[in-house]
């Protein structure tokens, strides 16, 4: 299997080791739907709280601080 975002999931995985409840309910998570979308999901949030593109898109565009 190739990874495709192989960032996004090293950021997941710092993420999920650094919290005990964090890596529960993110493993919970993936035995739900799955690591792809659970990784969508994750990026997501990350962009939302942090305003961090982990993927660079150029479709995709973030706040500005202008």
């Amino acid at each position: 299997m190739m990874l495709a975002h192989p960032k996004l999931l090293e950021t997941f995985i710092d993420h999920i080791e650094t919290n005990e409840a964090e890596r529960y309910c993110w493993l919970n998570r993936i035995r739900e739907v799955g690591l792809d979308n659970a990784l969508s999901e994750f990026e997501q949030q990350q962009r939302h709280t942090s305003g961090v593109h982990l993927r660079n898109h150029s479709s995709m565009t973030g706040p500005t601080n202008s």
